[in-house]
């Protein structure tokens, strides 16, 4: 009792307004409880959560508290760590104080600070990235450092993060533990229902009608997309932009052996590659049009049998496919030809299905793989009723190149 008198007695204590008067009895069994289990090496450092504990009346045993807050080790700022010490409710009440007493927004600063300390804040603050490693080492180390560092989070953050457990309210598993098993579920389902419906197709169109539905939650959602970039950072900056997207966001064999090692990375590339074949295997695949399976089956029937077996269209094996990555800037990661055969490419073009820029780029993407390209005109091949001519045409470029 001498010790909890003497800890009441402190300056702590009379700064707090807390007292052996004024503290509740319930609360005064609690502490002497903590005094009995807890060392006073320990005390002295939970000496903060102790006036907590008893300035909001926290519930439960505070001695058990003290010994479960120690694992959050000098995590003393998370909900988690603030929920464990205090309970829920004084829980999320300490750390919305503590969170808004810590931040700082331009607002705030600027009623003691001048507009250009903000901004000379902000720079400095702005130390994780690749231009201030730039800044900071030079054009040609920058770089090298940023990737260092790149590397080095991510091992950490899948070290700290391969056990772990969100906790941030909305899980199911915290809803069931709020509200039970049957009643936490059904609360859940309808927040998780809620916020689909709320950033879906459908709600746009329920708002504003079909069309101009469609058209607004496109526009919104539409961030990675070519026009995207341009409307974003005009013409030129935009085009730039999206290629430097399109090669970030590709999955190379460099960069797998970047993120897991040679050998690994190797080896991950290649079930990747596998992966994404077998799914295009088993897709129903109808991007291709009708009269063009007409032409390609006329060309089979015409082949001998060792170009048939080495044959690729729609309704025959599937659209050949080749994985490019983005190669030489070609904006897609994969080509899928009309017909392939040994070395032969034929394509069956209309204006509806074909891009006259993107189908050169995609030739000469081809041709420095060795194929050879035949492009047939669809108006050629209907209209005109030249189907013999066409056949023939195709015929005579496989056997000659080939």
């Amino acid at each position: 009792m001498d010790k909890i008198k003497r800890f009441l007695n402190s300056k702590e204590a009379k700064k707090r307004n807390i007292s052996i008067d004024n503290i509740q009895s319930v609360n005064l069994k609690k502490l002497e409880d903590v005094f009995l289990k807890i060392s006073i090496s320990d005390i002295r450092n939970k000496t903060e959560m102790i006036f907590k504990l008893i300035q909001y009346n926290v519930s439960g045993n505070w001695a058990n508290r003290i010994n479960e807050s120690k694992k959050f080790g000098r995590d003393s700022s998370s909900l988690n760590s603030h929920i464990v010490r205090y309970g829920k409710d004084v829980g999320h009440i300490l750390f919305n104080e503590k969170v808004k007493k810590s931040t700082v927004n331009k607002e705030n600063y600027l009623k003691k600070h001048s507009v250009e300390e903000w901004y000379k804040l902000c720079k400095s603050k702005a130390n994780y990235g690749l231009s201030p490693c730039i800044d900071r080492y030079g054009k040609i180390y920058g770089p090298i450092k940023w990737q260092e560092i790149l590397q080095k989070k991510l091992a950490t953050q899948k070290e700290n993060f391969k056990d772990k457990k969100w906790h941030n309210g909305s899980t199911l598993e915290e809803y069931q533990e709020r509200h039970g098993i049957e009643d936490g579920y059904n609360r859940w389902k309808k927040r998780y229902d809620k916020h689909s419906y709320d950033v879906s197709k459908q709600r746009y169109i329920d708002q504003y009608g079909k069309k101009l539905g469609t058209k607004i939650c496109h526009d919104l959602k539409d961030n990675t997309s070519k026009s995207a970039f341009i409307k974003r950072y005009g013409e030129k900056d935009g085009i730039l932009k999206y290629k430097e997207n399109c090669k970030k966001c590709a999955i190379t064999e460099a960069k797998m052996i970047c993120l897991y090692g040679e050998k690994q990375g190797k080896i991950k590339y290649k079930e990747w590659i596998l992966k994404v074949t077998a799914s295009n295997k088993n897709r129903k695949f109808n991007g291709y049009s009708k009269i063009s399976q007409v032409l390609f089956w006329l060309l089979y029937d015409e082949l001998n049998i060792n170009d048939k077996n080495n044959c690729y269209f729609g309704e025959l094996n599937n659209e050949y496919q080749f994985y490019v990555n983005h190669e030489n800037n070609y904006p897609k990661k994969i080509i899928r030809v009309d017909f392939k055969c040994k070395n032969v490419i034929i394509e069956y073009d209309c204006d509806y299905y074909h891009d006259e820029d993107l189908d050169r780029q995609r030739d000469a993407l081809l041709i420095t793989k060795g194929y050879k390209i035949l492009r047939i005109n669809h108006n050629e091949f209907i209209k005109y009723k030249n189907r013999d001519g066409i056949i023939n045409k195709c015929k005579q470029f496989i056997n000659e190149n080939a």
